[in-house]
């Protein structure tokens, strides 16, 4: 009687074989190979990568901040007419759309350029 008293008491010792044949084994593969190689090399190793790439970047776009106006307006052409020729290369007509209003945009930011340099010149 006392071993079916024991069994019985031990609740059929269900939590002690959990413990060992699935906790154990589990925490075990979390800890060495989840977060060693997944946690550690691939999260944390993109994260500063993507941290290094980032403050790459600003440091060669802090060279773009000289205080020159002209150059400041140069960029923001530089950037529009950028932006349009990807707008242009997204549509089906693209050359035909280049060719025909890119003297357009010349002509419109001709008086912005002569502005800013006007402005400078005080």
């Amino acid at each position: 009687m006392q071993p079916l008293h024991r069994l019985l008491s031990g609740k059929y010792y269900i939590d002690e074989l959990y413990e060992a044949l699935i906790a154990v084994p589990i925490r075990w593969i979390s800890d060495r190979v989840f977060l060693a190689h997944c946690d550690r090399l691939l999260l944390d190793g993109t994260l500063n990568g993507m941290a290094s790439v980032a403050r790459g970047a600003a440091g060669q776009l802090a060279r773009v901040q000289t205080g020159n106006l002209h150059f400041y307006a140069f960029l923001v052409l530089a950037g529009l007419v950028a932006l349009l020729l990807w707008s242009w290369a997204m549509s089906e007509p693209a050359v035909l759309n280049l060719i025909l209003f890119l003297p357009v945009i010349g002509m419109a930011l001709l008086p912005l350029a002569r502005a800013v340099t006007a402005w400078c010149a005080r």
